[in-house]
């Protein structure tokens, strides 16, 4: 999947990835966070992906509308686990 940097600078987010189904989210500590749509209601699409790029707080975005909303996936940790 390809990441891209959020528009303005986190401490702790590299890049994220959208697929179409799965939200990617690249920590700067090499964690790999992956997310999928829980709920049919609460839509995980373009749209939210576009708004977490250009977030003025992608931290703040993720924390208000991923973390909440979202079902966690797997935890991978990228360069250390061959991902």
């Amino acid at each position: 999947m390809k990441h891209v940097k959020p528009l303005h600078e986190s401490s702790w987010i590299e890049s994220i990835g959208f697929d179409g189904t799965t939200l990617e989210i690249l920590c700067k500590n090499g964690r790999l966070l992956e997310y999928t749509q829980s709920e049919p209601e609460v839509p995980l699409n373009r749209e939210v992906f576009d708004a977490f790029l250009t977030a003025e707080s992608p931290g703040g975005f993720y924390n208000r509308h991923i973390k909440k909303l979202f079902r966690p996936g797997r935890v991978l940790f990228h360069g250390r686990d061959g991902v």
